[in-house]
């Protein structure tokens, strides 16, 4: 099984180093990108993703109503409170801090999967391999040039 992901966020360093997470990941797959509000929700109509990875900074304040059956993993560089209010705002089945991804994104996009991955990318290498990544610094050096 195949998880169609649509990865919104309005940073192109950050969805770049999202999908540098994915490399090698055969039960992920990226079927499209977002850069504003208005085009995560014309792709999502468009696309029908499984699963939305949606920066929660991009909302300004609106809901994200999606077609059935597609879940919204929210992430924010914010984990606080009021981060977690405007996810669950917003609908979000899940939300993850933005300097946690490393560790958490691929095990959260599986565990929102319509039907769980018959094989799982090998979950604890990536996941080890992806803290490995970020330990060194380089997922987190991605999100700090991007000013997030």
């Amino acid at each position: 099984m195949c998880v169609k992901v649509l990865l919104a966020d309005d940073a192109e360093v950050v969805r770049n180093a999202i999908r540098s997470l994915f490399s090698g990941c055969e039960d992920i797959s990226f079927v499209g990108e977002a850069a504003t509000f208005s085009e995560t929700v014309e792709k999502a109509q468009e696309l029908l993703p499984d699963v939305v990875i949606f920066d929660l900074h991009m909302a300004e304040g609106n809901s994200l109503h999606l077609p059935a059956g597609m879940r919204l993993l929210a992430i924010s560089i914010a984990n606080d409170d009021e981060a977690k209010a405007i996810a669950e705002s917003i609908g979000a089945a899940k939300f993850l801090d933005k300097m946690s991804l490393a560790q958490e994104l691929i095990p959260a996009i599986l565990e929102l999967a319509p039907m769980p991955a018959a094989n799982p990318c090998g979950i604890e290498r990536m996941v080890q391999t992806q803290s490995d990544k970020l330990e060194s610094g380089k997922v987190v050096e991605a999100h700090l040039s991007a000013g997030e």
